[in-house]
């Protein structure tokens, strides 16, 4: 007699398995250039950088770096609502070079200088750029509406250092704003360019009492139906006698507020050059 084969069924059933998550950002270190790719979701970067430490994460994750003294800072975002921040803590030496393109996206870029602390004794440390120190920075709106901001009110520029940032928005309707206050022995650039689009582009700088050095300021508007503003005031050769009105100890003082094309607005100080633009309506004389 036959026997016949005994078929057992079994229920199929699907495994979980662990979340996979898979880097938005990628990044490389090459020869001193540190580099950081951004997809096309919304990255989030911040660069905490005091001049001998530099610290990177993007969307979250740290960036390994070497140790070896980094020159460059390459930041090459992608097509969503991107946000990045740079922060310097106390006094900056040495030199380094950001460069930042935020491609499509309503994006957000700022930097601030800001007082900082001693890591060995805890004192307080004023936000300096040091003797001799260089810093630039660059940075690209590209498409979409973009907010771009510099903040360095507080921050003494040293005898030959260099301080240059440069904010562009590109096509669409920006936001871009910079702001300085402090002593400047060195060099001190700072320029604003709205692009395409109707844009607001603004800055504001304070030259402090013994500033000998020199500073080349301008916001644009390029395109559009813009609103510019260029406030500045220069106390570079205060002697501390209210009584007296003090001539300029600054070695150059450039100030430029360019409307480019559209019908723009403009509120500046006395000794900004304005051209393309009209007064704005129900701003006092300055």
């Amino acid at each position: 007699m036959k026997q016949r084969a005994v078929v057992r069924k079994c229920a199929l059933r699907l495994e979980s398995l662990s979340d996979r998550v898979v880097p938005a950002c990628t990044w490389t270190e090459v020869n001193g250039v540190v580099t950081i790719t951004g997809d096309s979701g919304a990255n989030v970067v911040r660069i905490a950088d005091e001049g001998s430490t530099l610290t990177i994460t993007c969307d979250g994750e740290a960036v390994p770096l070497s140790g070896d003294p980094v020159t460059d800072v390459v930041v090459a975002l992608g097509s969503g609502n991107d946000d990045v921040s740079l922060t310097f803590n106390g006094a900056f030496a040495g030199a380094r070079v950001y460069d930042v393109s935020l491609a499509n996206g309503h994006d957000t870029f700022s930097a601030l200088m800001q007082d900082g602390t001693d890591p060995d004794t805890g004192d307080p440390v004023a936000s300096s750029l040091a003797d001799g120190a260089g810093l630039g920075i660059t940075v690209r709106g590209m498409n979409g509406h973009d907010s771009l901001n510099f903040d360095a009110a507080g921050t003494d520029v040293g005898a030959g250092a260099t301080l240059s940032v440069v904010l562009a928005g590109g096509n669409g309707k920006d936001n871009l704003d910079f702001a300085y206050g402090g002593v400047v022995l060195g060099d001190l650039a700072l320029s604003a360019g709205g692009g395409n689009g109707n844009d607001k582009v603004s800055g504001r700088a304070t030259f402090d009492a013994t500033s000998t050095g020199t500073a080349d300021l301008d916001v644009r508007g390029g395109n559009g139906k813009d609103t510019l503003a260029l406030l500045v005031t220069d106390n570079s050769g205060d002697d501390g006698d209210p009584a007296t009105e003090d001539p300029s100890a600054l070695a150059g003082l450039t100030t430029t507020a360019d409307g480019g094309h559209g019908p723009d607005w403009v509120d500046a100080t006395g000794n900004v050059v304005v051209s393309g633009a009209r007064p704005r309506p129900g701003v006092p004389n300055r």
